[in-house]
């Protein structure tokens, strides 16, 4: 009987032990298992965290180029127009001080709009040559507006362009000055156009010679994209910055020329118009 007892306090002693063995390893395991998850969740977040501050910097990066580049091309494309102008006059002026003794201001006159009319430039610019009353002395574009009155003129906002420009002159002597104006041969009647101007004193004339905006920015996205290889921040992993337009098309690979505004994911989203709306609203991830 005693021996019963004895062996049972024992059996059940041992079972005790053993689950409470396997309870304490299951406990470890469990606590080892459920630490386990956490550093991989931590691990995850902390690279979705660089990831995300990686892209940050490299498109603020970009950008940050974007504008550089914009600056850069405008600066120069001013200094271009001013040097044409500038040289123009110079060159004015030693012909008249040539000729002005042996010539009378109307043969100097003619002698210097014959030699201007048909100069253009590699981007399509022309000089162009208002007097300080307002009459339009050269204008090879448009010939008809040649020896018209051009104060009362409008332009499509309603700013009196030729009047502001003479205004302009006769504080400064010469300037940039930008407004709105009909673009040859393109349709358009209110295209912004950068003009720099300047007083040739002899004549009372108002030299000059402009670029339209349109023109200069596209040219400034040409440089732009034209460097696909400064886009590409992962070669390994063939990352690369992205650049398309509001209405959908993508200027840049992967997808070069093709409007993705209705493409959407496996579960229905529409990524580029969601992109399109963030870009729109200030910037962020999507």
């Amino acid at each position: 009987m005693k021996k019963s007892l004895f062996r049972t306090i024992i059996f059940y002693t041992v079972l005790l032990c053993s689950l409470f063995a396997v309870l304490l390893i299951a406990f470890f395991f469990f606590s080892s298992y459920k630490n386990h998850q956490i550093e991989i969740q931590n691990i995850q977040e902390e690279h979705i965290k660089t990831t995300r501050e990686t892209l940050q910097w490299q498109v603020e990066h970009y950008v940050q180029m974007i504008d550089a580049t914009k600056n850069k091309y405008e600066n120069l494309q001013k200094q271009k127009l001013k040097e044409r102008v500038q040289a123009q006059v110079l060159s004015m002026q030693a012909f008249f001080d040539r000729y002005k003794d042996t010539k009378t201001t109307q043969e100097i006159q003619e002698m210097i709009l014959a030699s201007m009319r048909n100069i253009r430039f590699e981007d399509g610019g022309y000089y162009f040559i208002t007097r300080l009353d307002g009459i339009e002395v050269l204008f090879d574009p448009k010939k008809e507006l040649e020896g018209t009155d051009m104060l009362a003129l409008r332009n499509s906002s309603g700013v009196y362009v030729v009047k502001e420009t003479i205004e302009l002159v006769k504080k400064q002597n010469e300037g940039f000055y930008q407004y709105a104006w009909s673009k040859p041969n393109s349709g358009k009647n209110a295209v912004q156009k950068l003009s720099f101007v300047k007083l040739f004193e002899p004549f009372g004339w108002i030299v000059g010679t402009g670029k339209y905006m349109d023109d200069i920015e596209e040219e400034i996205k040409k440089e732009i994209l034209e460097n696909v290889h400064m886009m590409r921040f992962d070669q390994k992993n063939n990352n690369f910055i992205f650049i398309g337009q509001y209405n959908g098309t993508s200027l840049t690979y992967p997808a070069l020329g093709t409007n993705m505004l209705h493409m959407q994911d496996k579960n229905g989203f529409y990524i580029v118009q969601e992109l399109i709306k963030t870009a729109k609203n200030g910037g962020g991830f999507v």
